[in-house]
């Protein structure tokens, strides 16, 4: 027998407590609902764990090319992967792992340590860093790791206690986190037309980006009703955490 009524237990979200491990910068005390976090793994202590939003990745990220002064910048040579000679990013080798979207803080009120309620499965309210267009039900919401020429595109970091770090940061080539919607990045693309139904990405060694590295599913948008973030708004918010919270929410159904 078969019904037409939808059950209420469909797509429920489920949330797990995710104790997180303070860093110096005070980077997880503007973890806020939509942050979508990830996760180091083989941490060695169960109850704590290192987890970056996506301006502090992209500041882990920036962080490592500078240190690595005039060399080259690839996969073999980054301070934050183990040696690898199989290609970029590889499953085994790539340490930080998507563990969910933030759904409020549970400890509010201590500033020793940060317990966060995150989602998971199902539902979740995501913050918009994936299209400065307007997006719908149906439409596949990820991220890119991309090698990219950072100087070209930013100016500067904020860091937690809202200082801007200097420009120097942003002078060399790195890996960094963007959005992705139906497989094009966010302000990286040449969007759908006539002669090319589904876009392309502007990628290339000539270009600001030079590779995509790797695509992290995120889900797919079951509503959006909120107002547009521009594309010069989500590339702040890729960079500033004040920024990244007053980005407009998407409802998706995580992957």
């Amino acid at each position: 027998m078969s019904t037409s009524q939808i059950s209420l237990q469909s797509n429920v979200t489920t949330s797990l407590p995710l104790l997180v491990r303070p860093w110096s910068q005070g980077w997880e005390k503007k973890y806020n609902q939509g942050s979508m976090l990830f996760c180091y793994q083989n941490d060695g202590d169960p109850r704590m764990t290192t987890a970056l939003d996506i301006p502090c990745f992209n500041y882990v990220l920036q962080s490592a090319a500078r240190r690595l002064g005039k060399k080259e910048f690839n996969i073999e040579n980054n301070p934050i992967y183990p040696q690898s000679s199989d290609g970029p990013l590889r499953n085994d080798h790539f340490k930080y792992g998507f563990f969910g979207v933030v759904r409020n803080d549970m400890a509010a009120d201590s500033t020793l340590q940060r317990l966060y309620n995150c989602d998971v499965f199902g539902r979740s309210m995501v913050a918009n860093i994936f299209s400065g267009k307007p997006l719908k039900r149906s439409d596949v919401l990820s991220l890119a790791i991309v090698k990219m020429d950072c100087h070209a595109k930013y100016e500067f970091f904020v860091l937690p206690e809202g200082t801007r770090q200097p420009s120097m940061v942003t002078e060399k080539e790195a890996y960094q986190v963007i959005g992705m919607c139906n497989g094009l990045l966010c302000g990286h693309s040449k969007p759908p037309s006539a002669s090319n139904p589904n876009g392309s990405n502007i990628v290339g060694s000539n270009k600001i980006v030079k590779e995509i590295c790797r695509e992290i599913p995120i889900g797919m948008v079951s509503h959006a009703v909120a107002r547009i973030p521009s594309e010069g708004q989500i590339t702040q918010a890729l960079r500033d955490q004040d920024r990244f919270t007053l980005l407009p929410r998407v409802e998706v159904l995580l992957a």
